[in-house]
């Protein structure tokens, strides 16, 4: 048997072979699952098994959320998603069967310290055309970040945990994305567009790659750095090469209705100025990214009513986004 915690603490025992797998070792776990390597007995292969109690997901009213990603990951067909393998039903749990990667991309990160510039563009590239492929498709992710994000050997990415995406408007009570990557019309607002959100996102994931580090300081209670996120406070550092801010500023628009759509995005980046991205200066260390990127705050339903009603600021439009290159 194996007894492990998710980061909710609740506590899952499953037994050491579920079907044809073997249970090897506790991989990740997050919110409402834990995640093992484990190993197909019948074909030697090894695959990624994600474990999700019944009973949480009906204590914490999560099973729409779970019926959308198990639906995503079945009708889902691209080389930079992950691929499902099999759903195992069983009483207490569901076993979530799918292909295994290398690493996540926070974990790449933190090894490496920085990247070259052929190395942001491949992954960057991978990111952004699997977020089409996904929009394309009526899905958003909605919880777009390195934790998410898998690496092979080869840094071929593939877009995981599919928990909080949605390919129709959720119950109004539903919500889930991590606070240092949601839009700002996330926090203010019940209903927003969602594919608009992925791309601010999307901002925020080439900063980190560009910089090693994160653009809101993350220093603070969560209203805070949602007062942050919601003013755009955030600077690009001047080794950015111009391209690269020109890309990061167009995502990071606070009104969602000036970000580019993924395919507008695309196109910026494919002509014209033959975009190039550059890795941040080597003088950045890993434990910048430990500090500043590795968090777990989940915005929930409750903490936006919270700073809307409570904490509203005054919105401002930043004067340093420049749109002219679209």
């Amino acid at each position: 048997m194996f007894s492990e915690k998710n980061d909710s603490g609740y506590e899952y025992i499953i037994p050491s072979t579920v079907k044809c797998y073997k249970v090897i070792s506790k991989i990740s776990s997050g919110s409402f699952s834990v995640v093992f390597k484990v190993l197909n007995m019948k074909t030697n292969e090894y695959y990624a098994m994600k474990v999700v109690s019944r009973e949480q997901m009906i204590k914490y009213s999560s099973i729409f959320q779970l019926e959308q990603e198990l639906r995503i990951l079945e009708t889902t067909n691209h080389p930079n998603i992950i691929k499902l393998h099999e759903i195992v039903y069983e009483k207490t749990y569901i076993y979530i069967i799918m292909e295994l990667s290398d690493t996540d991309l926070l974990t790449a990160l933190m090894i490496r310290g920085s990247l070259l510039q052929c190395e942001i563009r491949h992954i960057f590239q991978q990111i952004c055309h699997a977020i089409k492929y996904l929009h394309s498709k009526g899905i958003s992710h909605h919880d777009l970040k390195p934790e998410n994000i898998l690496l092979d050997k080869d840094d071929v990415c593939k877009i995981a945990d599919f928990g909080s995406a949605f390919t129709k408007k959720p119950p109004h009570d539903v919500f889930g994305a991590t606070l240092n990557y949601v839009a700002p019309e996330a926090i203010l607002n019940d209903t927003f567009d969602y594919k608009k959100a992925d791309i601010w996102t999307l901002g925020i994931i080439l900063y980190i790659l560009t910089t090693s580090s994160f653009p809101f300081q993350l220093e603070g209670s969560d209203v805070e750095i949602a007062h942050r996120i919601i003013n755009a406070d955030y600077q690009i550092p001047f080794y950015v090469d111009k391209e690269s801010k020109q890309i990061i500023a167009a995502c990071l628009q606070k009104k969602p209705e000036d970000r580019p759509t993924i395919d507008e995005l695309i196109d910026i980046m494919n002509k014209g100025s033959q975009v190039k991205f550059i890795s941040a200066q080597k003088s950045l260390k890993p434990k910048k990214i430990i500090s500043s990127i590795v968090s777990t705050s989940v915005l929930t339903s409750r903490m936006t009513k919270n700073i809307e009603i409570k904490n509203k600021p005054k919105i401002r439009v930043s004067n340093s986004v420049n749109l002219s290159f679209l």
